[in-house]
């Protein structure tokens, strides 16, 4: 799962209420098919079965996956870019920055240690009000998703 995997019907936000989110390749996005032999054996290794069991751990991955493109997704919606300047807005991390962060910085604790890192970042409020809106709902769908 990768950013292309969100289709939208309009980029206009005048058109918000026509707004239409499909999500595709989600849920075996890889079969054991299109696996190589290498990545099949690793695969089963990961999750001690044999070569059905696999299938499990391919949809585990893509909701991982989805986690990140969620993630991705809010914070650059919701963070100004910085204009010019930049008047002290950091622009929100890339995928594979947001994974190093996520997993490396914060040893995958998107829910308190990540939360808390975005929302002393300048320019990010509305992306963590939105998060924390339902009590966390959000970081906590994030933080069971990766």
């Amino acid at each position: 799962l990768g950013s292309s995997s969100l289709l939208v019907s309009t980029y206009e936000q005048r058109e918000a209420a026509r707004l239409r989110v499909t999500l595709v390749d989600l849920g075996f996005a890889a079969t054991p098919a299109l696996l190589s032999a290498e990545e099949t054996a690793a695969a089963m290794r990961q999750a001690g079965c044999g070569p059905t069991g696999v299938l499990p751990l391919l949809t585990l991955y893509d909701l991982h996956g989805l986690g990140y493109v969620l993630l991705e997704l809010v914070l650059s919606a919701l963070v100004p870019r910085p204009a010019g300047g930049g008047g002290g807005v950091r622009p929100p991390p890339e995928l594979q920055q947001l994974k190093r962060l996520v997993e490396d910085v914060f040893s995958d604790d998107v829910a308190r240690g990540f939360r808390d890192y975005c929302a002393e970042e300048p320019g990010w409020e509305a992306a963590v009000a939105l998060l924390d809106e339902g009590g966390g709902a959000g970081w906590d769908l994030l933080q069971s998703l990766v």
